[in-house]
């Protein structure tokens, strides 16, 4: 019994480290920072990782532990040009990047709104499920600026209450003009 709690377990920490399991490239085995998408937002986290390019290049991972698909993410520095791209995307190194003609996009992603080397957004193809992992690469680690989206619940009750407030409103407007 005892040897099959640890196999078990042993092989749910298998499949755990699968799920997040991201192709080396460059002087990187995996991504150098990872972006965790959850119900209750999004955490950043530095793996130790350095430039892939071996100068400035990032390689970033993203997890989507949400219930929700996630098809895009609004990036931004105020001090390094993570958008100014110099051709040393994943790319140069064999990773596949169909959809992004500045070879950065990872396998689903492509980047819109280049205002400027400092903002961008990075959009995905078919967005990354719920469970499913994807990758992209920017020049500088990134700062991310994302929009939660509420659940269903959320909604409901937001519309309730905006309702309250419209016949709170009417009621006042009704007794005004009684008076």
């Amino acid at each position: 019994m005892k040897t099959l709690l640890i196999s078990t377990a042993l092989a749910a920490t298998a499949l755990a480290g699968a799920a997040h399991a991201f192709p080396a490239y460059g002087n990187d085995s995996g991504p150098a920072v990872i972006l965790t998408f959850t119900n209750s937002g999004v955490q950043s986290s530095n793996t130790g990782q350095g430039p892939y390019d071996g100068v400035e290049d990032t390689y970033v991972g993203v997890v989507n532990n949400s219930s929700n698909t996630i098809y895009s993410i609004n990036l931004s520095s105020t001090n390094q040009p993570i958008t100014g791209f110099d051709g040393h995307g994943l790319a140069a190194y064999g990773a596949p990047t169909p959809y992004d003609g500045y070879g950065y996009g990872g396998p689903q992603g492509y980047f819109t709104n280049l205002v400027d080397a400092y903002h961008g957004t990075i959009n995905f193809v078919g967005g990354v499920a719920p469970g499913a992992t994807t990758y992209f690469s920017l020049e500088y680690p990134v700062n991310i600026s994302t929009f939660s989206v509420p659940e269903p619940t959320t909604w409901a009750l937001m519309l309730v209450g905006f309702g309250a407030v419209g016949f709170a409103a009417r009621r006042r407007k009704v007794a005004a003009a009684v008076a």
